[in-house]
């Protein structure tokens, strides 16, 4: 028995027929657009951290780097070091 695994094609407004997001892309997380569930992926980060996050987004707006994240109440550099390739912001 043989069983096959296929990520589904993303597609919507804007994307080439055939043009597809690479998986590491699908799998990290925007932090000026990520929800508490999605930022508690990332390493170091549970439910308090990332409420943090998201109200320091709220009343700062976004990051223009991801580095920018240490300066969030209860986050380290060491911390936000540790998202290398798994956090971005756009």
């Amino acid at each position: 028995m043989a069983f096959g695994f296929a990520v589904p094609r993303q597609t919507g407004p804007g994307r080439a027929a055939g043009s597809e997001t690479p998986l590491i892309q699908l799998a990290r997380v925007d932090l000026n657009t990520a929800g508490q569930d999605a930022l508690c992926t990332l390493p170091g980060v549970g439910e308090q951290r990332a409420r943090a996050i998201i109200e320091y987004r709220e009343q700062y707006g976004r990051f223009a780097a991801v580095e920018e994240a240490a300066a969030v109440p209860g986050l380290t550099e060491a911390v936000v070091e540790e998202w290398e390739g798994l956090a971005y912001v756009s």
